[in-house]
Parts: structure tokens; C-alpha cells; sequence
């Protein structure tokens, strides 16, 4: 099975859909790259990919004059509908975004490290795709796992990762959701893939059941100018600084934003 499905079957499991839903806020480097680009969403088109339960939606919605969510999970999009019946939004895989013209849209998000869900091939396809349908100028902004990040210390910590309770029935829940990852952690070794430019690894965020895709900042800027990015790109920490003096490149998250000449 593809990256792709192995991610989309997770994405399409009610809980989880439930659990993405019930997300509101901005993250740290989101807030300071919306507001830095406040000038390029107001009054334009946006289009908000991996949009998931809607987390970004009403940040982005309130100030584009259309806005369309998008998501390859049709329980994510299900959940859109529910919670923003205002707005529109669609089910649809970012490496065929053929229902949109080219040059549609003024600013692209693909948030919470949505494009990590495809394996190479797919990444290079989505990002082609957004350059199409992008307005000459137009800005694309996206977050990414950090190869730097991913050791296996952390994966580790994550499995056997539990709250402090003395509950017993959230104690035995725990020692399950453990169990669960450490199964699923074992299960994707014999899937996982580490290249020298990039990784595919089963990610802790789905409880390790399904690969993700771990990129280093040169492979990213690589892919970006191969899409036809060739500008500045611009990369925050998780914390909303720029990466350099002040910035984090090790952050276990990278945030890239890019324009299109």
C-alpha cells in the first residue's frame, strides 16, 4: 500500500476526524506567518490544503474574499462541512488539484505537515501542482518534519510516553495506547526508509501508523526551486522565529514559505 493510503486510512478513522475537529488554534510560527502575510490573504483567494477539521479555517476565511478547504479524508471533509457550512470545501488529492485552474489562487497553506503524508514521487508531484494553480506572486506556506529531529530517542519516548494519574481505568488505557505504539513502531520498521536527502518513518502523531516523510532545509529548497519556486524562502521554527541567528533549525517542525516568480 502507498504512503498516501497508509495516511488516508488514519485520516478517514471517525475518531480521528473527531479529534481534528475539535482544534481551534494557531500554532506559535502559523500566527507569525499570517501575520506577516496578512497583505497577500486579504481579499484574495486562499486555499487551505490538508485542512483537516477546520483548524485554520475561520483564521483564514475571515480575512480572503473566497476561501475553499481541501482534504483528501472525506471524514475531514465531512467534519468541515458540519463545523463551517458558510464556507466551501472539497475532497481532493494535492497531487491532482485539476479542478482548479491554473493561476486560481493568491495564497496556498498546506498546514500540520499535510504534505508529509506522500512519499517522494508524491511530494514533487503536490508541489508542481501548487505552483500551477498559484497566481504569478502568489505564496505558498507549508510546515514539514525536520530530518535533523528525527532520532530515535524521541520515537522512543513517545511510545512509552504516559500521564501521571493513579486512576486505574486511565492507567490500563495508557498501558494500551503503549501497546498500540510499540506494535505499530515495530510493524513500520520493516516499511520505514532513510535516504540520505530525506526519511520515510512511521510518525508518533498517529500513533506510529503510518510513514511520514522527514526532509532536511537543502532537499527542501531543492524541491521547491525543482517545482518552480526559484524566489526566497523564508523558514520558521516552531516557536515563530525565523530560522538563522534567532531561529531553530532543529525545530521538530520547519514552517517554509515561498512565492512563485
Amino acid at each position: 500500500m502507498q504512503v498516501a493510503d497508509l495516511n488516508r486510512r488514519v485520516y478517514e478513522r471517525p475518531g480521528v476526524a473527531r479529534y481534528y475537529a475539535a482544534q481551534d488554534g494557531l500554532h506559535a510560527a502559523e500566527v507569525a506567518i499570517l501575520q506577516r502575510y496578512a497583505g497577500d490573504i486579504r481579499g484574495g483567494s486562499v486555499l487551505d490544503l490538508g485542512v483537516g477539521g477546520g483548524r485554520t479555517t475561520p483564521h483564514l476565511a475571515s480575512l480572503a474574499r473566497r476561501y475553499v478547504g481541501v482534504d483528501f479524508s472525506a471524514a475531514m471533509v465531512a467534519a468541515c462541512g458540519r463545523r463551517f457550512s458558510q464556507h466551501e470545501f472539497r475532497q481532493a488529492d494535492v497531487r491532482d488539484l485539476s479542478e482548479f485552474p491554473p493561476q486560481s489562487f493568491d495564497f496556498v497553506l498546506f498546514s500540520f505537515s499535510g504534505i508529509d503524508a506522500l512519499d517522494d514521487a508524491g511530494r514533487s508531484q503536490a508541489l508542481r501542482e501548487i505552483a500551477r494553480i498559484l497566481k504569478p506572486g502568489g505564496v505558498l506556506a507549508f510546515s514539514s518534519h525536520n530530518l535533523r529531529h528525527a532520532g530515535q530517542a524521541r520515537f522512543f519516548r513517545e511510545i512509552f510516553r504516559v500521564p501521571v494519574t493513579v486512576h486505574p481505568g486511565r492507567i490500563l488505557r495508557s498501558l494500551f495506547r503503549v501497546s498500540v505504539r510499540l506494535c505499530n513502531y515495530c510493524a513500520g520498521l520493516l516499511h520505514n526508509r532513510r535516504e540520505a536527502r530525506y526519511a520515510l518513518l512511521h510518525d508518533p502523531g498517529s500513533d506510529f501508523a503510518a510513514p511520514h516523510y522527514y526532509v532536511d532545509i537543502p532537499e527542501q529548497r531543492r524541491q521547491l526551486a525543482r517545482a518552480g519556486f526559484t524566489g526566497p524562502t523564508q523558514i520558521f521554527d516552531e516557536s515563530g522565529n525565523e530560522v538563522g541567528p534567532r531561529g531553530n533549525d532543529c525545530s521538530a517542525t520547519l514552517h517554509y514559505v515561498t512565492r512563485k516568480p
